[in-house]
């Protein structure tokens, strides 16, 4: 053999190596948008002191996602987990870009929610007009539900939500979010 061949023989070897330890291809990553609407209807008895205001990451609505933002890209920090249950979904999302930060949580979200008929959850959210972290408390959850064209499947969900009651304990103040939409894919599908 000659001393090119050994050289080729060789690359190949140690190619074939390099992956012999090679898994499955790496997912794409979580992808996210939520617009809300952050009111002072809220239902705790104490005031209000920062709304009315709006907030997004991206943006999406009841009848479409046109800017879902991608983990890591500009800043933004997106993850989800969205897990089918047996017929209920679990779904848990996160967002931050900027001074805007959603957090939420829905244990048993039907696929056939509706506004009438809601799925329970809970929410955290920060922008720059709230500073602090406002979370929903667990005597008033927010709810969940699917209008027009949104739905939940393995890793992936497009929904509606409100909040009744979302507090800042510490500066006693007491909101709600009147509305809003969450949507999100390429989510992990594992518990």
């Amino acid at each position: 053999m000659s001393t090119t061949s050994h050289i080729a023989h060789g690359l190949v070897c140690v190619a074939a190596l390099s992956c012999f330890g090679c898994s499955e291809a790496v997912p794409p990553a979580s992808e996210g948008a939520f617009t809300l609407v952050f009111s002072s209807v809220g239902t705790g008895g104490e005031t209000c002191q920062i709304a009315p205001h709006n907030a997004q990451i991206g943006y999406t609505d009841v009848t479409k996602n046109s800017e879902l933002k991608k983990d890591t890209i500009g800043g933004a920090q997106i993850f989800c987990r969205v897990i089918d249950n047996g017929g209920e979904f679990e779904a848990h999302g996160f967002q931050e870009l900027s001074a805007n930060h959603l957090d939420f949580t829905v244990s048993n979200l039907s696929p056939g929610a509706t506004e009438a008929a809601p799925a329970l959850g809970n929410v955290s959210y920060r922008s720059v007009d709230t500073v602090r972290l406002y979370s929903s408390p667990g005597d008033a959850m927010c709810e969940f539900w699917f209008d027009n064209a949104q739905q939940v499947a393995t890793g992936r969900v497009w929904m509606e939500f409100r909040c009744p009651q979302i507090a800042n304990a510490a500066s006693n103040s007491s909101c709600a979010i009147s509305s809003g939409t969450i949507a999100m894919q390429n989510c992990d599908q594992h518990k």
